[in-house]
């Protein structure tokens, strides 16, 4: 296995970390855990955010709003942002990040387009009901080149000539670009190593449905779909229930 491909798996490992840890917020949470598929969308991601312990940016029809404001504001308990340790993955996320930019200096081009497909490439190709035509960045810049290959474009990738975007090298950045690969899931992890979310997702970028891009992912991807279990039945069991398989997939991943 490559060294790039170790910092995958490290990258992949964690992010299904946190979307455990995001479960476990909404279980400890009264407000939440008994219909908890409200907490399952795009519009928690600033109170995931601010939950793992980043400080976001005011609003400026809300100039003296806290941080804390954005998980209070969406029904999180206390005890979801002080009881859960957030900062033991954003610190091992800034040692993969690290030793992937390290190690891949030579490959910076191909290996920044293969995380921006593990992250939000994947949540988006699964998840998004009007993919392929839902792409909000354009093409002339490395990540918005990345979305449209993703599409079915013919472009090429960017050359980035050893140099890897400040969307990849900081990590906080990294973790607060599209957070809804956290909050609407899906659990993910390739079936094995020479697995390439680059090369899989652009074999689905012109299926028109979600359906059909999930059957050919499954081929090549190990999926735990919070989003269609909790859309399909929303109650508290339904939450400790994916919990307890969400914690037997994310032991079960290849430990970095």
């Amino acid at each position: 296995m490559t060294a790039a491909s170790t910092s995958v798996d490290r990258i992949e490992h964690i992010f299904n970390r946190l979307r455990l840890k995001y479960l476990q917020a909404i279980a400890c949470s009264p407000a939440l855990r008994d219909a908890p598929f409200q907490a399952i969308s795009a519009k928690y991601n600033w109170a995931f955010l601010s939950l793992a312990g980043l400080t976001l940016r005011k609003k400026a029809e809300r100039p003296h709003q806290e941080n804390d404001w954005f998980w209070q504001s969406k029904g999180f308990d206390p005890s979801a942002r002080h009881d859960l340790d957030w900062q033991v993955e954003r610190e091992d996320l800034a040692v993969a990040l690290r030793d992937l930019v390290r190690d891949s200096v030579a490959t910076a081009t191909t290996t920044y387009a293969e995380a921006i497909a593990l992250k939000p490439g994947f949540h988006e190709a699964w998840l998004h009901d009007n993919f392929p035509n839902d792409a909000y960045e354009g093409p002339e810049r490395p990540r918005g080149r990345v979305f449209a290959i993703l599409r079915g474009s013919l472009l090429d990738l960017i050359e980035l000539d050893g140099t890897f975007p400040s969307d990849l090298c900081e990590p906080d950045t990294f973790l607060g670009y599209a957070p809804c690969t956290v909050t609407e899931g899906p659990f993910v992890r390739r079936k094995d190593p020479g697995v390439s979310y680059l090369s899989e997702l652009k074999r689905v970028g012109e299926v028109p449905t979600f359906p059909g891009r999930r059957t050919i992912l499954r081929e090549s991807f190990e999926v735990l779909d919070t989003w269609q279990r909790l859309n399909d039945q929303d109650d508290r069991a339904t939450l400790e229930n994916l919990i307890h398989e969400a914690a037997t997939f994310v032991h079960s991943c290849r430990q970095e």
